[in-house]
């Protein structure tokens, strides 16, 4: 109905019945994203005429359709049929979501969820190609904002092997050695790898945090959050055997920033560290290490000393 209505005003332009059909639209696909459900032949012919008129909005950076075709991907997990048809659709709206970028930036987010739940359905090849290409791009010159997001959106959906994972970790330490902006998308992309990589892969991102500090002030709060999914991914989970070696040693190199996150302006910021540091309280606690550990805070938060581990967790512990 609504092709049916945008035809009729082409003809015969009324600026009254062209302010109806908007808000008529937008009521359409804020009702179709609450609503997508394709269980028969006619629902999924219609299906292709929703998706070619959602392009034109995507291209105009109509947030209520951008927002409407995320909510559509969970229907692709209920048919491989309209899995492959949004697989060839998503090869259509990831460049022009990447248009969008650049020309609504105030809309980043969304767009930057759109991408991620279509890189979900789109082809492994497709998705290599784009992807391999964005990361050189980087790898090889300056950073750009607009590719950055792209490759951070576009991970969600790769399967990391080979040289990608190499290319991977040399673009995470070369965001995490530039200011403010690339720094947050550093942590910001090694937290889409977590849940992804073995567990054998996520010494690899402590190992590039060991050699990195923030360097910007709005930086502590990311990083601090990926510190947290780490240890929930991985220190959290070890035995007690296991966490006398890996897990205080762990302790030994972040608690004095996770401590000090603390005293951070952020009220966010603040929050998250008291969650992180309970966490690894009761952690402690359950490994019969809370006395030495609860000392080892108090020095840390009172007199602002950082490497201080060592005092606390001698060698032989």
């Amino acid at each position: 109905q609504l092709i049916k209505v945008e035809e009729c005003l082409k003809k015969e332009p009324n600026e009254k019945k062209i302010f109806m059909l908007h808000a008529l639209e937008k009521k359409f696909w804020i009702l179709l994203s609450k609503c997508w459900k394709i269980e028969n032949e006619k629902q999924f012919l219609q299906l292709e005429d929703i998706l070619n008129l959602s392009i034109a909005k995507v291209e105009a950076g109509d947030d209520v359709v951008i927002r409407s075709l995320i909510s559509l991907v969970s229907a692709a997990f209920d048919s491989q049929e309209i899995k492959a048809k949004l697989s060839v659709f998503s090869t259509k709206l990831i460049p022009k979501l990447a248009k969008c970028l650049e020309l609504y930036p105030h809309q980043t987010r969304d767009i930057i969820l759109c991408m991620e739940a279509y890189s979900m359905v789109a082809s492994p090849e497709y998705l290599d190609r784009v992807w391999t290409a964005n990361v050189d791009k980087q790898l090889e010159g300056n950073l750009v904002n607009k590719d950055v997001n792209i490759i951070v959106a576009l991970t969600t959906g790769i399967d990391i092997r080979g040289n990608k994972w190499s290319k991977i970790l040399t673009l995470i330490q070369k965001l995490l050695s530039s200011p403010e902006y690339f720094e947050k998308k550093g942590y910001k992309l090694i937290n889409v790898l977590i849940p992804k990589v073995h567990e054998s892969f996520l010494g690899s991102f402590l190992t590039i945090l060991k050699s990195s500090n923030a360097l910007s002030l709005s930086a502590r709060g990311a990083r601090i959050n990926t510190l947290q999914q780490l240890w929930q991914r991985g220190i959290a989970m070890l035995t007690v055997d296991s966490f006398a070696d890996k897990g205080i040693a762990f302790i030994k190199e972040f608690l004095p920033e996770i401590v000090l996150s603390l005293k951070e302006s952020s009220q966010k910021a603040r929050r998250n560290g008291k969650t992180f540091l309970l966490e690894i309280t009761n952690k402690v606690s359950e490994c019969g290490l809370l006395t030495p550990f609860i000392i080892m805070v108090t020095i840390i938060f009172e007199l602002d000393f950082i490497w201080i581990g060592w005092v606390i967790f001698p060698t032989e512990i």
